[in-house]
């Protein structure tokens, strides 16, 4: 683990940028507020899967009420029932509380264009209770990309990818979350 200055960070974010990627505000926002930053290398597939996931109600169908989100554990879901992100992208007659087609178009375009080379660091904080308690084998809590996060995932468990370290930006203390 790399202590990191918040500048530095803020220099990475604007060449990710200038490339044409989108940066939340929101990373933006925690990256210059008090706290420390620190880099790390998950070596492993394992710590990679470990990751624990979003839980919103438009992707709800990838995590079910009370049940894991690891990474390895959503994107086992996808495995299991045979989805993609092209049939996700589709109606399955589910409320919006549980799927929302349109939620995830991005994941499929990035898919499409998969490059590791342009995945670049996610951001990670603490677990707080609840995602350790329903996450028992997850570690940090995915603050900043969550959809790459998640095509990597599913590629590497559909062997469409093999696994090469991920560097995370380690957000310390846990952000709140500002909506826009």
């Amino acid at each position: 683990m790399k202590w990191i200055s918040s500048s530095d960070v803020l220099s990475r974010l604007h060449e990710r940028e200038a490339l044409g990627h989108h940066i939340d505000p929101r990373l933006i926002q925690a990256v210059v507020s008090p706290g420390s930053l620190f880099f790390l290398t998950l070596d492993d597939e394992q710590s990679f899967l470990s990751l624990i996931w979003q839980e919103v109600d438009q992707t709800r169908i990838l995590t079910p009420q009370g049940m894991p989100r690891t990474l390895g554990d959503v994107a086992g879901r996808m495995v299991e029932h045979a989805w993609t992100f092209a049939s996700l992208s589709q109606p399955m007659g589910l409320p919006p509380t549980q799927h929302l087609p349109v939620a995830f178009e991005s994941f499929g375009r990035i898919n499409s264009e998969f490059d590791f080379a342009e995945f670049d660091f996610v951001a990670v904080v603490a677990a707080n209770d609840s995602e350790r308690r329903q996450s028992p084998h997850g570690t940090f809590y995915i603050y900043d990309g969550v959809h790459r996060t998640l095509v990597l995932a599913h590629r590497i468990l559909t062997k469409q990818s093999p696994y090469q370290p991920v560097e995370v930006l380690l957000i310390t203390p846990r952000r709140p979350f500002v909506g826009p």
